[in-house]
């Protein structure tokens, strides 16, 4: 099955279709913001890990490199202590929603779908 196929089974079964607009439940919102929450995360620390690893020799695109990196590892941890609380408002309020469904782009789960199942491919492929 390609991937376009299951990113399109999973975006048909995450959300549902009503008329012309399509809604997700908030459980499986809550897992897609969780999800980007972890994939930020982990943004931040390839950022951090590449201006520890760059070279002191400065080339002209080592230097921009290095001047944009401090602001976007301030800016990344600031949202990420965001998401975080996020993360908790949403968890405390899964047991009881206060609303079952939300409106969404379809094709905003679509390409979820896909880029998770892309990062999965290129981990099997690596293995």
């Amino acid at each position: 099955m390609s991937s376009k196929s299951v990113s399109s089974l999973c975006s048909d079964n995450v959300g549902i279709t009503k008329g012309d607009s399509y809604r997700i439940a908030w459980q499986e919102l809550a897992w897609l913001l969780s999800h980007a929450n972890s994939t930020a995360e982990a943004r931040l620390d390839l950022l951090k890990s590449l201006q520890t690893a760059l070279p002191s020799q400065d080339s002209r695109d080592i230097a921009n490199l290095k001047e944009l990196l401090p602001d976007l590892i301030v800016t990344q941890s600031r949202l990420a202590d965001r998401e975080e609380e996020l993360d908790g408002a949403l968890s405390l309020l899964s047991g009881n929603p206060p609303v079952s469904h939300m409106a969404l782009n379809q094709d905003t789960i679509f390409s979820v779908a896909t880029e998770i199942l892309s990062a999965a491919q290129r981990i099997r492929s690596k293995v």
